[in-house]
């Protein structure tokens, strides 16, 4: 079946199935806003408790991986580079209590990458299974 023939037949399809079509679109816009909405809350809630359990009540001593003459704030372009090898050393220095590895996860990245597959698993390949089957075989299951 050729390209034009298939999207023209999935127009067809669409413009006779509205209703269908357009709860189908719904319910894609619904799960990537709750799966932004749920990152974003967990995201909140995770600062908020770290926030109360870790006062300033200590001195602390945050250690950045950047590159050799970058300008800027403290952690201008800085990088998630240390090995654990780093963090034995780093806490075998006399005074250092402990040594706790931190990372930046991109939570909006997060929500995209779980958007996107939820696109192509809900939408993109029932179409495109559809796309490759016969009409003749297609109409008796309609």
């Amino acid at each position: 079946m050729e390209l034009v023939e298939s999207l023209r037949l999935g127009l067809r399809s669409i413009r006779s199935h509205r209703f269908r079509s357009a709860l189908a679109i719904l319910g894609v816009v619904v799960g990537v806003g709750a799966v932004i909405t749920f990152v974003t809350l967990g995201t909140s809630l995770r600062a908020d408790v770290l926030g109360q359990v870790s006062a300033d009540q200590s001195p602390n001593l945050y250690v950045w991986a950047g590159p050799e003459g970058a300008d800027g704030s403290p952690g201008a372009g800085a990088q998630p580079a240390f090995t654990a090898r780093d963090l034995d050393r780093l806490g075998e220095i006399r005074g250092v209590a402990s040594v706790v590895p931190r990372g930046v996860v991109p939570t909006a990245a997060v929500a995209v990458g779980v958007g996107v597959t939820v696109g192509v698993l809900a939408g993109i390949y029932p179409a495109w299974s559809a796309a490759r089957t016969d009409p003749i075989d297609a109409l008796r299951y309609e």
